[in-house]
């Protein structure tokens, strides 16, 4: 059987070395003595039975690993068995025994920057043409927030489902006078029981225009999605969206980086219940696990995690709803 790549084995150690560091960087003891995170710096990668060159050159060029020499400190050559001054116990072993193979590799994750413990992001969409601000769905305030993210950026914010609707709602993009210009009665038969939800949500936009708010979220950030969030945006959108709603989110969507659902080991951790939603798990998850905080409007979702008594990075922002327009 052929050997797997490198590439795969580097993913695969990658994956390995940011399960076990979530998991320690959960554990009880840095939870109730959060001064021990700052010893939270070094992985130790040991392979017993060797390594080839070309894992171990990947290990230095993808982590930083150094290779170290561990058996210096608690295996000897002397003949005999000897006891140090500090009561360390230097252990002979013969050239041609297993553990000679043996190789060790330390990671400081402080130094290497954590991310480069997560799975690489996917490459960027190539560089888009300057938006035009024009009259219509993608003039305004919409041109200017989009405007505001940037996709070389090293910091991330993740967005949820309820953040990407929010910045193509009409109500967002200049469409309360024209919903208010409607007869009650026909916005009433339009929206039916969620008619206060929405007439709620015009009258918060005449008073603070929310892509201001998310604007000043995202400035300067790169701005991922999870896969979750992309299908279940679209769908929406395609459901409920009317035509320039549509048209801001095509154009939204071009200026996202979708990574793969990889929610964090110590949110899945979580148990799944009414409030905390597998879905909602792996878009927020996913956004732990890149250290981003996420854009939400989804508040009983954070309200239950918090609850639980883990930390959650979040940023809140009021909802705002599809209008057709």
């Amino acid at each position: 059987m052929a050997a797997p790549p490198v590439s795969d084995e580097l993913g695969l150690a990658r994956a390995r070395c940011r399960e076990l560091h979530d998991r320690v960087a959960a554990s009880p003891s840095l939870q109730r003595h959060p001064a021990l995170r700052s010893l939270l710096r070094l992985l130790l990668l040991v392979f017993a039975r060797g390594v080839g060159a070309d894992p171990a050159r990947g290990l230095a060029e993808e982590f930083g690993a150094v290779e170290i020499d561990l058996l210096v400190d608690f295996v000897g050559e002397a003949d005999h068995d000897s006891e140090e001054e500090e009561g360390w116990v230097s252990v002979s072993f013969h050239p041609n025994e297993d553990m000679r193979s043996f190789r060790a590799f330390e990671i400081d994750v402080v130094e290497c920057g954590d991310e480069m413990l997560s799975s690489p992001l996917p490459p960027p969409p190539p560089p888009l043409p300057e938006m035009e601000v024009k009259e219509g769905s993608l003039g305004g305030e919409f041109s200017v927030f989009v405007r505001k993210m940037n996709m070389g950026s090293r910091e991330m914010v993740n967005l949820d489902t309820t953040a990407l609707v929010a910045i193509v709602s009409g109500i967002s993009n200049g469409g309360v006078g024209k919903l208010m210009s409607i007869p009650e009665a026909e916005t009433r038969a339009r929206f039916k029981c969620n008619y206060k939800f929405v007439m709620d949500q015009a009258h918060s936009e005449l008073q603070s225009p929310i892509l201001v708010e998310l604007g000043n979220a995202v400035d300067g950030k790169k701005c991922i999605i999870c896969e979750t969030v992309n299908s279940e945006f679209k769908e929406i959108v395609t459901m409920c969206g009317g035509p320039e709603e549509q048209t801001r989110s095509s154009q939204l969507l071009k200026r996202l980086i979708v990574v793969p659902d990889s929610p964090s080991a110590r949110m899945m951790d979580l148990p799944t219940t009414r409030k905390l939603a597998m879905k909602n798990k792996v878009v927020f998850g996913t956004g732990d696990h890149w250290r981003a905080p996420t854009l939400t409007a989804n508040m009983g979702f954070v309200r239950a995690v918090s609850q639980s008594g883990m930390p959650l990075l979040t940023i809140e922002h009021r909802p705002r709803a599809l209008i057709g327009l």
